[in-house]
Formats: C-alpha cells, structure tokens, sequence
C-alpha cells in the first residue's frame, strides 16, 4: 500500500484494493448517451483557439462535443455512495465543464491556466450553491476556491483524484451529515480538503439529496474530453474495536518472547489504540485484547505501522507476525478472507527502545469498505516545527542547493532557483539535467533544516511538473543507441559552476569529454513556460543532446511537441548546428538533437 500516513500534500491516496475501471470502447457504460458525447481514439485541442477540439477515431477516450441543439449531461450507468474517483480531462481553451458526484456536487472544470488567484469557478474549485430566491448577488454562496492553482494549459491531459463521502440519512430518510470533499488532488497538488457540501450545487441534475446516484458528467458547456476512469465505491461501513482493555508488560529485547508471566504494570479498560497510554517512553510491551466487528463477508487489508514490533491476531489466527524492530515508515500488510461478525482480537505492540522514534498505526480496508484507522489520531507521532520552515524568492532570485526527490529517486546534487515571477526550477549539476519546474511558492527546507534535517531534501512549494532524469549529452555511436541512465562509463563529465547574470539567473558550465556546454533557464513571465538556451562547442558527430523522453512525442499542427502523452509541449525555437530527430527506444519515445557542427545552439520552450 503506498498510501502515506502524514500526507503533505503532494502524494496522491492509494488503496489496496484495485480500482474499477469504466470501458470506453463505446457509450454501453452510460445512461442514454446523447449525440454531443462519442468515443475516440485521440483528441487534439489546439492552446491558442477557444474551444478548438478534433477527434481521431478510435477506443479510449470519451469527448463531448456540444452545440446548440446537442449539449446533454452524460450519466454513468452504476451508483455510487462513497467514492474514491480517479479520471484525466482534457480542457480546450475557454473551455468549461463539470464532475457532479453523485450528479449533485460539481468539481469544476475549466481552462484556469495561470490564473493567479483562482476562484471557486475555477479548475478544481467546489463550484457554488444557488438560490433564485435571495437579492441580486447574494443568489450564489458555499462555493470554495482551490487551495492552490494546480491547472495545466489548455490541450494538454490534467489527472483529477477525488476522495468523497455521499451524505447520511437515518431510518427516516433526515438528513444527518451532508456530502463531503474529503480529499481532491489535481496533477497530484491537493486543492480540496474536508469540505462540506449543504446541498446540491449549481447545475446539479437534481434537488433532492440522496443516499447513493450515478455520477454525472457536464455537457451543456463546453467540449471537454476524459480518460482512464477508474473508481471505488464504498458502503459508509467501518470495522469497529469494542469492550477493550490494554495491559502494559515490562519489554525484554527487539524479540516478543512470553511476557504473560510478567504481572503488568497497567491493566486497563480502553476505547481507543495509542502507544501513548504506555507509561514510559520505551522498553514497555502494550497488549491490546477486545472484540473486532467485520460488517460484511470478504476479503480484507489489514496495514501496521509502529516503532518496534507487534503481533495482530483475529480469533485464532494470526494476521500479521511483526516481530523484531521496524521502523515506523515501514509498513506490515496482510490480506485475509474473513466472515460477518464479532471476534475475539488481540493486538501487541514491543517497544524496546529508541524512545525518539514513536508510532503506532492499525489500518482495516475492505473491498466495498475505505481504508480507516482502527488508532487513535494521537497514536501517530508527528515531529513538526511550530512554523514550517520556507524559502521565499517573492523579491529576488533565489538559488538553493539541497537533495531533492525526482520520482523515486534522491537527487543530491540539485540546484533550485526561485524566481519573483513565482515560476522556479530544479536542475542536476551532475548530469546537466533540467528536473522539474513548478509555480507558486519556492521551497520547504522543513525536511533540510528542522533539527537534524536527516533526509537534507527540499520540496517544491507548488504544483511541480518532472522531465526526464538522465544526462543532458551523452556520446551514441548511432541514432538507435541506448541513451544512459546515468554519466557514462569511462566518459568524463566535469561541472565547471556557475555564473549569476544580473538578476540572479545562473548559466551553468559543463564539459563532457572536450564538449564545452553553457546552459541557461529563464521564466517567462506570463505564462508557466521556461525558455531553455544551450551553447555546445566542439561538438563531435556522435555529441547527442536530449530534450525530452515519454510514452509518445507527437509534432502538434503549430510547430510544437506534445510530450509524455500530452503530459507537456516543447516549442524549439532555434536549433543551429545539427537537426531534431524523434526516435522510439523500448516503451519511449525520446526527442534528440544531433550534433552535425562544431558549434551548436539550442532554444526551445517548455510549455505546461
């Protein structure tokens, strides 16, 4: 499971169970699909004309394209309660739309790109409530801006994943707890956050508030297109502990060996799982003993997590052996099929040591029932500082070296520049390679400079966007060659520095073998695109430079690339000394530039 248990922001929710995904080979899966929606194969919608969208036939994609006489709503053919809903849209410019969750409570869609101080109107807002009854411009209210802009431009695919909880009603059919936005991620920035929805938004397909309804996609707007929808729907049930009791035992070593011997120091009833109920910082067992409810026969993930080690036993089995010392980080999963009912359960918690490194964590997830804890909130120990500890270039170009994370991978020789426009950068001095680029804020050294600052990282403050990893120059003795993952073997790759321009900007320095390469990255400052300029000299005949790698590079009808799949566009504006190639290696495409001159120069734009 790669769900994280201190969430920051930037990492996406993952469950165990897998998502269920809706066929797009043709409109089967949707109720009475009007004319306006069709499947496609591929979509193209042009960044500099409004509304602009052209269909290639095909499987994979739904799009609406609507007009005057044509412009349903698209309606899903299952119901749904809770949700956890996973989809990409595509928006042409000026374009807008909608996801209606249980066809009453909209997340907008709309071409938001740059947009400074986004609105509840805008991509990934809650769009507003609406009353035709209260005073010319009070009709709208309950609408809520997204934490941050997190759109991508106009064309380009967007990844939406919403975490949402279908309202409570009791026997009566009242109303007990309205709807709520638990989590929504947009290109993997969360914008919403536990938000209550009172009723139906504007433009919902009905009124009257439900406990379960098919999800609802907005076609009386704009052309807007979607792709790989994938869902879990949940039930609202839960796995329930009951009529426990904790007992505290003196801990012997990393291994739990009998300690039932032992009178405990503590024998307690308890309604609540925290290793904060121990008396003593460490070198204490904690044996937890109770009834465990399963609401519905099935298979079941049970996840734990703790600072030491631990058993976790249902009836007479044993779920989980977690013994010896873990890290809190780590993570014990188990799958196990097990019928409705109540049990008999036990869970132990050794904690022998390390007093600093405190944590205890029991997560339950069923097939039609959302991951919980079965913890108490307490029981997860955050280490925070009081203030975060930010770095800010609202005023001047800023450059920090610090580790960061490139994917999976802990980059450590990173510079990051910070620019007053609010547009910033990554960029690996060892390898002379473009990172990441991203807006907003600058960065968060919280994890570089708060106490001992062991992982030395840095995160980007906003909506980041990643490029490929490797070497910028490599050496190919053809076009079919393998581009390396890293500095070649046997070539000599030396970082000559930097020099800081007049505003602060760096042009890097490298020499790979007997090629000089100057490097510089500036921000454009209306919109979110840097303008990269690389000078090689003494280029040779196999002096490759790579620009981009993903699923697919296509040449776009105005001159640009889109790359990864419509992940980005590359525009090159100058390429002086040898010519631009596209060439597929394995499951990539690559987008090179091949050294035919000594001199070399390259300009192009990175758009996103």
């Amino acid at each position: 499971c790669k769900e994280d248990i201190q969430p920051n922001g930037k990492k996406l929710p993952v469950g165990t169970f897998p998502m269920q995904e809706v066929t797009l080979n043709n409109l089967s899966t949707f109720k009475e699909a009007k004319s306006n929606w069709l499947i496609a194969g591929d979509v193209y919608a042009d960044r500099n004309v409004d509304r602009a969208i052209e269909v290639t036939d095909g499987e994979g994609i739904l799009v609406n394209v609507p007009d005057d006489n044509n412009k349903d709503n698209l309606f899903t053919d299952f119901e749904h309660v809770d949700i956890d809903l996973e989809l990409e849209v595509m928006m042409p410019k000026s374009s807008n739309s909608g996801i209606y969750l249980m066809s009453r409570y909209e997340v907008q869609l709309l071409d938001s790109w740059g947009i400074p101080d986004p609105k509840h109107g805008d991509m990934g807002g809650i769009y507003q409530r609406w009353d035709e009854s209260k005073p010319e411009g009070e009709k709208g209210f309950d609408g809520i801006s997204p934490l941050t802009n997190a759109a991508k431009a106009p064309g380009l695919w967007q990844h939406f994943r919403i975490v949402f909880k279908a309202p409570r009603f009791d026997s009566n059919g009242k109303k007990t707890a309205n709807a709520m936005f638990k989590e929504v991620y947009l290109n993997g920035t969360l914008v919403q956050q536990n938000i209550e929805v009172s009723g139906p938004t504007r433009g919902a397909a009905f009124g009257q508030e439900v406990s379960s309804a098919p999800l609802m996609l907005q076609g009386d707007h704009g052309p807007v297109a979607f792709r790989n929808i994938k869902y879990r729907s949940y039930n609202g049930k839960k796995v329930i502990l009951s009529e426990m009791k904790v007992s505290q035992y003196k801990s012997i070593d990393d291994t739990i060996r009998e300690f039932l011997s032992q009178t405990p120091v503590l024998a307690v009833n308890t309604d609540s799982i925290s290793f904060l109920q121990a008396t003593q910082p460490d070198q204490y067992l904690l044996l937890y003993e109770g009834n465990i409810t399963i609401p519905d026969e099935g298979e079941y993930f049970f996840t734990l997590q703790l600072d030491g080690g631990g058993y976790f036993v249902i009836a007479e089995d044993t779920i989980i052996n977690y013994d010896y010392y873990h890290s809190f980080a780590d993570k014990a999963i188990a799958k196990t099929k097990i019928k409705a009912g109540t049990f008999p359960f036990k869970l132990i918690y050794n904690k022998p040591s390390r007093r600093w490194r405190k944590g205890l964590a029991l997560f339950a997830e069923g097939k039609n029932i959302a991951r919980h804890p079965l913890h108490a909130p307490s029981s997860i120990h955050i280490n925070k500082p009081k203030n975060p500890i930010y770095i800010s270039a609202s005023e001047s170009v800023i450059t920090q070296r610090s580790f960061m994370m490139h994917g999976d991978e802990k980059r450590t020789h990173v510079i990051s520049v910070g620019s007053p426009i609010g547009i910033h950068y990554s960029y690996a001095l060892e390898t002379g390679t473009f990172l990441q680029a991203w807006h907003g804020g600058f960065l968060d050294a919280t994890p570089m400079w708060f106490e001992r600052g062991p992982s030395q990282l840095s995160e980007p403050l906003g909506p980041e966007i990643e490029f490929h990893s490797g070497p910028t120059i490599a050496f190919l003795k053809n076009k079919d060659a393998i581009w390396p993952d890293s500095i070649q073997k046997d070539i000599v790759y030396k970082q000559e520095g930097y020099e800081l321009d007049d505003f602060g900007y760096p042009t890097y320095k490298m020499k790979v073998e007997e090629v000089v390469m100057s490097d510089k990255v500036l921000p454009n400052k209306d919109n979110h695109q840097f303008t990269r300029n690389i000078h090689l000299d003494n280029a040779t005949s196999d002096t490759y430079v790579k620009l981009a790698e993903g699923k697919n590079i296509t040449l776009l009808p105005d001159g640009t690339y889109a790359v990864d799949d419509k992940k980005y566009y590359l525009g090159i504006s100058k390429s002086d000394g040898g010519n631009i190639l596209v060439r597929e290696t394995g499951k990539i495409q690559e987008l090179l530039f091949k050294a035919e001159n000594a001199v070399v120069d390259i300009i192009y734009e990175t758009i996103w």
